[in-house]
């Protein structure tokens, strides 16, 4: 049985008048008091100290209480180095029996502390336990054996370890006193491969006689791997197939070098192959309609399960499943989606996917899997500014997969355009022309195009035509005449850089067109 207790904690002890403090540091390797003396093993002096500024100097003043007439109390003065919040008083100051007062001055604050000079004193703190090394046992669960020297009998030792790599909780865990034996604990239900950190302490009829010891860090053996692995696979290539999965235990020094084993049926032979680690996302490419496609882990001691991949995903229509994606407050991304499916399966599970869209196509950037009822997922990571990124929504139900049932594009921070759109210009008459252009490149758009400028300049006039659509019509222009035309594109961000500047000539105005233009006034309706 053990106790989760928390990083920050006080504990205040009464000792005559005195009231000594005990702040625990954030899941660090120490313990401080606001002042406290240590009766020291090897020379039997005291280590005294302090929770304080470490920028500033304190002076210590040491006093004997006993009352001898003949011979006034003498004070002893310590100095601590800059930087320094702890003095050692040697034994050699001290008399055995003696009642002392210890006062700690740093400028106009003063703190006092009593004491007598014996290891039996209340008031004096000893050294904490010595920890062995840790030694290993278990085959399958991994537990470690930790051991100190005997300590006398109205002592009692208590333990608390924590997992360094699990970085949801950094709270200590406490083992029950009464599986603690005299002089050694076996921790159990350890993860493999990862990193703890283990602390002990004296106390007596629950009164604290020491600090925590200094952190004892040690490593857990590493197992086969255990457990599934999180496969997925992309769905957009028609001449191949990119099979992905999340390393596991990425976080661990010595997983990079784990290998993971390949097997699927394609051309009706079984196939298999060996890929490192990669991080963050192992792939894999095969061949176009390979089938039974599975994942393990391998390592030094074994391979792990295989986890096998959704062969098809029903290529669905977009069902009426609202998405919405957004930054929140803490700079993430998170997605939102409407579960408005009529889906008969009574394990349904949401896949979130998100790709990055590049010049050579989709690149997967990661997924996440939602269980009914958790409608949302916030993005791992920072999303690079004025990316687009694509996220989509799959269902799965046991190994059916349908999707994407909804799919929406999106920057975690528009900019403007890095490019301006290639454009054409076609003459209609001396006064008229057309102009089209195509769509920017979805990775040098930065953001979502809102509107188009185009610019017509000549020596009579300048002209600036905003627009929504990809081509515009303009008339009115001067017959015979010089123009320089160029188009931007804008997003929320702003306008974008001006590219390309084309040079064109409107058509000299014919002997023809001034009939036709004469012709009509001369056929307008009279009056009367």
């Amino acid at each position: 049985m053990t106790w989760i207790g928390m990083t920050h904690w006080c504990w205040l002890r009464a000792v005559g008048v005195f009231l000594l403090l005990f702040v625990g540091d954030l899941g660090g390797n120490s313990e401080v008091c606001s002042l406290c003396c240590i009766f020291l093993r090897e020379d039997r002096g005291l280590n005294c100290t302090w929770a304080g500024n470490a920028n500033t100097q304190y002076t210590l003043h040491l006093q004997s209480l006993k009352f001898n007439i003949n011979k006034p109390s003498t004070v002893l003065n310590f100095t601590s180095l800059l930087g320094r919040t702890s003095i050692l008083i040697p034994r050699k100051s001290l008399t055995k029996n003696d009642n002392y007062l210890l006062k700690l001055k740093h400028g106009a604050e003063e703190e006092s502390y009593y004491f007598t000079y014996d290891d039996a004193d209340k008031n004096l703190l000893i050294e904490p336990p010595l920890l062995s090394d840790v030694m290993f046992s278990g085959e399958s669960d991994v537990s470690a054996h930790i051991s100190w020297p005997i300590p006398s009998d109205n002592l009692h030792v208590a333990i608390r370890y924590q997992n360094l790599a699990d970085t949801n909780s950094k709270e200590w865990i406490y083992a029950d006193p009464s599986d603690i034996q005299h002089d050694n604990y076996e921790i159990s239900d350890l993860e493999p491969f990862s990193q703890y950190d283990v602390q002990a302490r004296y106390e007596s009829n629950n009164t604290l006689r020491s600090l925590w010891s200094e952190s004892r860090t040690f490593w857990t053996p590493e197992q086969a791997p255990v457990g599934p692995l999180d496969v997925w696979r992309n769905f957009d290539m028609k001449q191949f197939v990119i099979l992905y999965w999340k390393p596991q235990h990425c976080q661990y020094p010595g997983s990079d070098k784990w290998n993971y084993i390949v097997t699927y049926i394609h051309g009706g032979g079984s196939n298999a192959l060996k890929t490192p680690y990669r991080e963050p996302l192992c792939e894999v490419k095969l061949p176009a309609n390979s089938t039974h496609m599975c994942v393990s882990a391998q390592n030094n001691n074994g391979t792990g399960p295989p986890t096998c991949a959704t062969t098809v995903c029903l290529d669905t229509k977009p069902l009426d499943v609202e998405i919405r994606v957004w930054l929140n407050v803490t700079q993430g991304v998170t997605v939102w989606w409407d579960e408005s499916l009529n889906e008969r399966c009574e394990d349904l599970t949401y896949l979130v996917e998100w790709t990055q869209l590049t010049e050579g196509g989709s690149k997967m950037k990661n997924w996440a899997r939602r269980q009914v009822g958790k409608q949302n997922v916030t993005l791992p990571g920072k999303l690079d500014p004025q990316v687009p990124y694509q996220v989509s929504l799959f269902t799965l139900c046991q190994s059916d997969c349908k999707g994407p049932v909804s799919t929406i594009m999106f920057y975690s921070q528009e900019g403007v355009p890095s490019s301006a759109p290639n454009f054409s210009v076609l003459p209609l008459s001396s006064t008229d022309i057309f102009i089209s252009w195509n769509e920017i490149p979805v990775w040098k758009q930065k953001g979502f195009i809102t509107s188009y400028t185009v610019y017509l300049n000549s020596t009579v006039d300048s002209q600036r035509h905003p627009v929504s659509a990809r081509n515009l019509s303009i008339s009115g222009l001067l017959p015979s005449t010089v123009y320089e035309i160029w188009v931007t594109a804008s997003t929320a961000a702003g306008e974008g850089t001006r590219g390309e500047v084309k040079v064109f000539h409107t058509k000299e105005e014919t002997r023809q067109n001034v009939l036709d233009t004469n012709s009509k006034s001369r056929e307008q309706p009279l009056c009367g």
